[in-house]
Order: C-alpha cells, then sequence, then structure tokens
C-alpha cells in the first residue's frame, strides 16, 4: 500500500535538456515500477511519476523516452534503462544523479537488483554495477542469445531471457550455468518467478513455465498457445496477470485454466502490468495507460497517457 504522497509534489522546473523528444505517434507504456509513495511510468512519449490513488501527474523525469526497464535499489534509488543508455534517478526529487556508464551497449533492455547489486542486461550481456558508487563490477558478453531482453532471480542464481532461451546465470562467478535452447518461439519476451521458485516464461509463441530445481524443460500452458505473451506479474493472491497482443487474461496457476479477461483498455496490446498499487492493476497497453480496480475489474483509461 501507498500511505502517504511525497511531501514535496511540485514538478521539476530545470530547463528540459535538448535531447530529450517524444517518439512520434507512439503511445506505449513500456514499464510500470512503484517506489513507496509514486508510480513510475514509462511512455515513449515521456518517462512520468503520478499519484496512484488520484492518477495526478507529479513530475516528469527527464531521461529518453525509450525506456525498457526500472528497478529500484536498496539506498532508494530508481535506476532507468533507456535504448539510450542507463540513468540512476532520484526518488526524492525526480532528478538523474548519475548517467553515461561505461557499458557494452547503450541499449539496455532489462534491469533488476539482486544482491545490492544492478544487474544491467542489454543487446550485449550483463553488467553489474555496485549502486553505492555507480561503478560496474562485473562482465558477461558472452551469453547464449546475446540480448538479456528480460530478468529474474531464483534459486540463487539470475535468470536471463534471451533471443535464444532461457539462460541461468551464477552471480558469484558471473558465469552461464545453464542454457534451456528448446523454448518454442526462442526469444523469450516476459519473465517471472513465483512462490515456489518456478520461472513463468512469455514468447511469441505462448506462456510456458519451468521448475529450475528439475531436469526437464518447459512445460506449455494450454490456455496461451500460439498466443504471443509480452508481459507477466503475479497479485498478492497468486494470480498470475498475463499481458498477450489480444488482451490481459487472469490465471489461475493451481489449475492452469483462465480466471478472467480485462476489457475496455485502451488497446488489447499488453506491454506492461502491475498490480496492488493502491488496490489498482496498472496496465500499460500500446495506446496508453489504464488502470483496473482489483475490487469491481472494472478498467479506466488514464487520460494524460492516451493518444490526442
Amino acid at each position: 500500500m501507498l500511505p502517504f504522497l511525497l511531501a514535496a509534489t511540485t514538478a521539476i522546473v530545470s530547463p528540459v535538456p535538448e535531447w530529450v523528444q517524444t517518439v512520434e505517434d507512439d503511445y506505449r507504456i513500456n514499464v510500470l515500477a512503484a517506489d513507496d509513495r509514486t508510480l513510475w511510468v514509462a511512455s515513449w512519449q515521456g518517462l512520468k511519476r503520478i499519484d496512484p490513488r488520484s492518477g495526478t501527474v507529479i513530475t516528469n523525469i527527464y531521461v529518453p523516452p525509450t525506456v525498457g526497464a526500472m528497478t529500484r535499489d536498496r539506498a532508494g534509488q530508481m535506476w532507468v534503462g533507456t535504448y539510450e543508455g542507463l540513468y540512476r534517478v532520484s526518488l526524492a526529487n525526480g532528478r538523474v544523479t548519475a548517467s553515461n556508464f561505461n557499458l557494452p551497449s547503450t541499449k539496455v533492455l532489462s534491469l533488476i537488483t539482486h544482491n545490492n547489486r544492478v544487474w544491467v542486461g542489454g543487446d550485449r550481456g550483463l553488467v553489474a554495477i555496485d549502486p553505492s558508487n555507480a561503478a560496474i563490477v562485473a562482465e558477461l558478453e558472452s551469453l547464449p542469445g546475446t540480448s538479456a531482453n528480460v530478468l529474474t532471480d531464483a534459486g540463487g542464481r539470475l535468470w536471463v531471457g534471451t533471443q535464444q532461451g532461457l539462460v541461468g546465470v551464477d552471480p558469484g562467478r558471473v558465469a552461464v550455468t545453464t542454457h534451456i535452447s528448446d523454448v518454442p518461439g526462442a526469444t523469450v519476451q516476459a519473465l517471472v518467478r513465483d512462490s515456489e521458485g518456478n520461472l513463468w516464461v512469455g514468447t511469441p509463441a505462448g506462456l510456458f513455465v519451468f521448475d529450475p530445481t528439475a531436469d526437464e524443460g518447459v512445460r506449455s500452458i494450454g490456455a496461451f498457445e500460439y498466443r504471443d505473451v509480452r508481459s507477466l506479474a503475479f497479485d498478492r493472491v497468486g494470480s498470475l496477470w498475463v499481458g498477450t497482443t489480444q488482451g490481459l487474461f487472469r490465471l489461475n496457476t493451481r489449475n492452469n485454466q483462465l480466471a478472467g479477461q480485462i476489457h475496455n483498455l485502451p488497446s488489447d496490446w499488453i506491454y506492461s502490468v502491475l498490480p496492488d498499487v493502491e488496490n489498482k492493476l496498472w496496465v500499460g497497453t500500446s495506446e496508453g495507460l489504464a488502470w483496473v480496480s482489483q475490487t469491481t475489474w472494472e478498467a479506466t483509461t488514464h487520460d494524460a497517457f492516451d493518444r490526442p
């Protein structure tokens, strides 16, 4: 729950940097993240923080609009990965406090905070950063599938979704330990861990589940066979929200049966899902942002993010 707003809720008044532009005619909401009090909404029209109770836009964050990932570190800073580089942003005032890291590539696709390190996935492998001093402390460029599209952790390992399946990485040795290459659809687009440590994997060919402790491959979820799965998120009661190019669905993972679908969203193409923020399920689509009451399951479009 988010009990109160930031004390300082006025927008940043510093000049907009010249390089900050929008992506013309693209209103996708690529990434959603939350801190203790606000919701971060990464549209290709810009990154904003909003009050999740009222939907009011609080602050504009001046980073390139092509945000691919966000993660919060233990020091209370948000790390924002874009297709033009990595940025560290203060939660207190929304200002960029570090940028221009010496990464193998400026195209950041995934981020995760693990063991007090910020792991950065890009189109040239993985990098670990010490958030206390923003120093690069480890690199892994020889990654099967090259692009680290998505990241999660389970069983003491990092798990990386790539263009050639699922890759397990030992974060201590910074070495590949496992490569699951027989994932239907090949390209892993969404990846999330459940409470039992299983990995749920979304690809252009459907939804799959993988037990990292078992000597077996991925198992297909029939309800999503041949669906293009773009986003995954568990809510507080254990339901899995599955965002596809054909809508947003709720899955009962106990029996792997559909438990419902959300209608009246800005678009059926779902890029991002974030549940349990002020009793709302937040949904990023190709045509803007919506929230869904987790009491009535009715959807409301946020006017500040849709197409004019």
